[in-house]
């Protein structure tokens, strides 16, 4: 016989919930920023940048800010210029809003380069949600931002045919995906015969 676990199903959904809010949160910041959240191949500075949040993470060196708990999942971020902190979202965007118009606010987070132009970046990771163990993390967003060069040889936006799109949902407050590309026929598909 199975058991209905309504703390492990309220995590997961609160997870699902962080997971829209994080996404959410990256399309106001493309937003801000002048861009829009593609979906994209990553190499270059945006790989390096991922490893080391990676690596800071099993290495037990990401100090997570007191906001964050493993009970109660909310989108995170991870500023590449302070590395070893992880960071609730008002924590994040302070961390963002004390560099800003600084020297510091110029200096590529791949090369360590300062720059006369800095293209921002974020990159997605979901959240996890082990329900079992009643523990949740995330959805995490990696802040960077890179110079020219940097940005230049780090990402090749996907063809539509390769990649979905991240456009917000609309009507429902939350973030979709679409699983596959639209067809030739796209929006004026009729309903069949009637």
């Amino acid at each position: 016989m199975t058991t209905f676990d309504v703390a492990g199903t309220a995590l997961v959904d609160q997870a699902q919930a962080a997971s829209d809010h994080g996404m959410a949160f990256m399309h106001e910041t493309a937003r801000l920023a002048g861009g829009r959240v593609v979906l994209t191949e990553v190499n270059g500075a945006w790989f390096g940048l991922i490893e080391a949040f990676y690596l800071f993470g099993v290495g037990g060196k990401l100090r997570p800010c007191p906001h964050l708990t493993a009970a109660a999942p909310q989108p995170q971020l991870w500023c590449a210029w302070r590395p070893a902190q992880l960071n609730c979202a008002p924590c994040g965007v302070a961390l963002a809003d004390e560099i800003s118009g600084t020297p510091e606010d110029s200096r590529c987070d791949g090369c360590g380069q300062l720059a006369s132009g800095v293209h921002p970046g974020q990159v997605f990771v979901p959240a996890v949600a082990v329900p079992q163990l009643r523990i949740a993390s995330g959805p995490t967003v990696l802040l960077f931002g890179l110079c020219s060069p940097c940005a230049a040889t780090s990402v090749r936006p996907l063809r539509a045919t390769e990649s979905q799109d991240l456009a917000p949902s609309r009507g429902t407050g939350t973030t979709g995906t679409r699983t596959k590309p639209r067809t030739k026929r796209g929006r004026s598909r009729g309903k069949g015969r009637r």
